[in-house]
């Protein structure tokens, strides 16, 4: 009981910090997770739709609503309210809407709010793993108006790999036990592909998965595409039979950040058929945004190598393998993502800086570093051995419906009304059905 008193004070006065500055998605699902896996151990509401939902209804944190009333879920006042209230525009000018004490309390009223309302009643029934039909059943019950809420939650949840935190809880672990203790038995067998699976608890390592589930470690290390020694982390999901030959949908599309292991262990397809059904060259990875085909090989690709769109200074090279024979210097920070097998000395020579310099740039306490991880290399003048790919921001276009307002649109997109106006040179708030508006 202590320990949920202690971190729901932590979050009360951590809410003081958002007004001084914006917070990022990923500070804003470090700072809630915990409280979303504990919701959904009590009330059966998945930890990723309770994150999702609440990066999207506040902003991440940012909007009014969440700072000055710590509604992080746009829950309206209704009739049985008896709490504060806050006035904001949505549907309607200055409705009311529910205030609470702390953001925990906000968290506590949705899981509520959807678990004793008849009206969601067909969302306990769904699997606490299916966030994408949790999704679509919060649009059908009438969550939210926007035709296009179960594409955005399904894509937030995505984007930032929500799903992780549902496995962990469906693994039993208590986020609020206040003594934590490694089970000695799997208290859940999770499945993915039609393979069972395992998620990393704090402080495993291969070893330790492989004793619990009594396999060897070269097992492990095979069924999941590792090599021998790899360092794993904390809610990484690991494969106890072999991956398939193709997964369960058939296509992806690859998101920032993303690489072909962390593709492939998401479908719970073994990655030299996933570089085969891509006709990629092993080792080589997707760009964001490209369609990588799952089920069925594809049509060969512009190129199976990473697309360099701007070298730094202008460099004409084809191949990443010719680009190695050409230092390029950076005129900024360079972000690196981390292969298979990289280490942060390893990654210090490759762009002639030290280790500490890296750590410090990236906030790191320790030495460990995982596949995918994207590493924030130098802060002037870098000697990167590999060209730096500048991708220039893509512009986001919204068309307005039926009912929708610009506060509205702002909200979904978690921009400013004054943007908006600002980047379409609108003279007013009146909107029209159809009407084109440029978001970014």
């Amino acid at each position: 009981m202590f320990t949920r008193i202690l971190f729901a004070v932590i979050i009360f006065f951590q809410g003081f910090n958002s007004v001084a500055q914006k917070q990022s998605v990923q500070a804003y699902i470090e700072l809630y997770k915990e409280i979303a896996m504990q919701e959904m151990r009590d009330f059966g509401v998945p930890a990723s739709i309770t994150l999702a939902q609440g990066l999207l209804e506040s902003g991440s944190g940012n909007s009014r609503l969440a700072v000055e009333g710590n509604n992080h879920f746009g829950i309206k006042c209704k009739k049985e309210w008896t709490g504060c209230t806050i006035k904001e525009d949505d549907d309607d000018l200055q409705e009311c809407f529910r205030c609470y004490p702390s953001a925990n309390d906000s968290y506590k009223d949705h899981s509520r709010f959807l678990k004793e309302n008849v009206r969601y009643s067909k969302l306990f029934t769904l699997s606490k793993d299916d966030y994408r039909s949790w999704s679509q059943g919060l649009r059908d019950c009438g969550y939210a108006t926007n035709p296009r809420y179960p594409q955005l939650l399904i894509g937030t949840i995505e984007r930032n790999r929500l799903g992780r935190f549902d496995s962990i809880v469906l693994q039993g672990y208590d986020p609020f036990n206040e003594i934590p203790t490694v089970k000695e038995v799997v208290a859940m067998t999770i499945v993915n592909n039609n393979i069972p699976i395992t998620v990393a608890k704090a402080g495993q390592q291969v070893p330790d998965i492989a004793k619990e589930n009594q396999m060897g470690e070269w097992q492990i290390y095979k069924y999941n595409d590792l090599k021998k020694g790899a360092i794993i982390n904390p809610g990484d999901v690991l494969y106890l039979k072999p991956k398939k030959r193709k997964a369960s949908v058939a296509e992806h599309v690859v998101k920032p950040g993303e690489t072909m292991w962390i593709i492939s262990q998401e479908y719970g397809i073994k990655i030299k058929h996933l570089y085969k059904k891509n006709k990629m060259e092993s080792g080589t990875q997707a760009k964001a945004g490209e369609t990588l085909h799952l089920q069925h090989k594809g049509e060969m690709p512009d190129t199976g190598i990473v697309k360099i769109t701007k070298i730094i200074p202008a460099v004409v090279v084809n191949e990443i393998e010719k680009a190695t024979e050409i230092p390029v210097v950076a005129e900024g920070p360079v972000k690196h993502v981390v292969k298979q097998g990289e280490t942060l000395y390893g990654i210090s020579r490759q762009y002639s800086i030290s280790v500490e310099t890296i750590k410090e740039a990236n906030n790191l306490v320790s030495d460990n570093i995982y596949m995918g991880m994207v590493l924030l290399i130098g802060a002037g003048n870098v000697k990167a051995q590999i060209p730096v790919e500048v991708q220039e921001p893509l512009a986001v276009w919204h068309i307005v419906e039926s009912g929708e307002t610009l506060y509205g649109i702002a909200k979904l997109h978690h921009v400013n009304v004054n943007d908006i106006t600002s980047i379409n040179n609108l003279s007013g708030t009146n909107l029209t059905v159809g009407q084109k508006l440029r978001i970014k």
